[in-house]
């Protein structure tokens, strides 16, 4: 009865949380936040935006990425943040 309780009550946190909208992305176990987007689903965000030679991408602690991409004729860095916005130098 104690741990369906206990099951009840977290499953309870867990929701509440999830309709807060306060929910990150995943962690590791050393508590690093894990990319929000994969490799291909950044490359194919930057590409639909018209970045092309996306090169260089590595995922950041906080769940964005950053690397380099052409815009027309121009190399740009890029930085794709865990909620999907690009921003480019």
């Amino acid at each position: 009865m104690i741990k369906r309780a206990t099951l009840l009550v977290a499953a309870s946190v867990l929701l509440a949380t999830c309709a807060k909208g306060e929910m990150s992305s995943p962690q590791t176990s050393s508590g690093r936040l894990l990319p929000a987007m994969s490799e291909e689903e950044v490359r194919q965000d930057l590409a639909d935006r018209g970045y092309g030679e996306v090169y260089d991408l590595r995922p950041q602690p906080d769940g964005s990425w950053i690397g380099s991409a052409m815009l027309g004729d121009k190399q740009r860095q890029v930085t794709i943040g865990s909620d999907g916005s690009v921003t480019a130098q």
